[in-house]
């Protein structure tokens, strides 16, 4: 699984590569060297946030998932055995330096992948979202209550597998790296245009 982890991890990190302007944005995966406490993500994306030479990151955990639509899985129960979910977020969200910002993108099998502040997510777990715009968040009151993101009673982090009736598929919705890039504020102009395939191109 942790192989499956990893691969996901330099699939991703690649597309973004492919798919962005790489004068301007950076991508990259950390180098775990065996040792989850060595760093508190799985992929950071930096782009400049403006002509002063200031940077804005997404830091970024991405969960890999399988499951029966519409039943609860588990998605973050942390990164070492003495680490609960609740701890792994807590320790994403502090590792996160100032000028960026943490996110969670759960990725269930056969569904459009599923971005979520991890602040947000945090406050929402600990019955506390008071003082957060919806709009600076990643997630609509909706998706709030489908996901249904709590803590088990060992402090591990589960969701609900979306019903395909209100979240697209993995081949409907778009693609992970895209959703990655457009959810966490990545500028347009920093993201290559999707490419019209041939039928589309003849009647552009």
């Amino acid at each position: 699984m942790a192989n499956k982890g990893r691969t996901f991890e330099l699939d991703t990190v690649h597309d973004i590569v492919v798919d962005t302007d790489q004068r301007f944005v950076h991508a990259a995966v950390p180098d775990h060297s065996g040792n989850a406490r060595d760093t508190y993500y799985d992929l950071e994306v930096i782009w400049p946030q403006d002509y002063h030479g200031h940077c804005h990151g997404a830091f970024i955990e991405l969960k890999k998932r399988s499951g029966d639509e519409g039943k609860r899985v588990s998605v973050m129960s942390g990164g070492n055995d003495d680490e609960t979910g609740k701890e792994e977020l807590e320790r994403l969200i502090e590792g996160t330096p100032n000028w960026g910002d943490a996110y969670v993108c759960i990725k269930f099998d056969h569904r459009e992948i599923i971005v979520l502040h991890a602040e947000y997510l945090l406050k929402r777990l600990e019955g506390d979202v008071g003082g957060f715009d919806d709009a600076w968040s990643t997630i609509t009151k909706a998706e709030e209550k489908t996901h249904g993101a709590r803590l088990t009673p060992s402090d591990s982090i589960s969701m609900v597998k979306p019903c395909l009736s209100y979240w697209e598929s993995s081949t409907a919705g778009l693609d992970d790296h895209r959703k990655i890039l457009y959810e966490t504020g990545v500028p347009d102009h920093c993201i290559q245009p999707f490419e019209l395939d041939s039928a589309e191109a003849a009647t552009a």
